[in-house]
């Protein structure tokens, strides 16, 4: 798989989907396809499996993943969140 230079929302319904898809680990998939995946802290919210949020809560901690918070702590920087708009 070609890894593609970029940064990537994940939204509540690819995680479910992923995890429940049992021939591949396509959260690794993505992992590989994009150098950094953001989580908006309330897709977070609104993941009510509770496996699947751990398994997300485990990704941010692990560092392979980033959450986003807008009313927290901003990790992007001004000139892509510029570009975003």
């Amino acid at each position: 798989m070609r890894s593609r230079s970029g940064k990537v929302f994940i939204d509540a319904n690819i995680i479910n989907f992923a995890v429940t898809y049992r021939k591949s680990d396509v959260l690794n998939w993505l992992e590989e396809l994009y150098d950094t995946i953001y989580i908006h802290s309330e897709v977070l919210d609104e993941l009510l499996i509770e496996s699947n949020k751990q398994i997300v809560r485990e990704r941010i901690e692990n560092g392979k993943w980033t959450l986003f918070d807008p009313y927290g702590s901003c990790n992007f920087s001004v000139g892509w969140l510029h570009l975003q708009q």
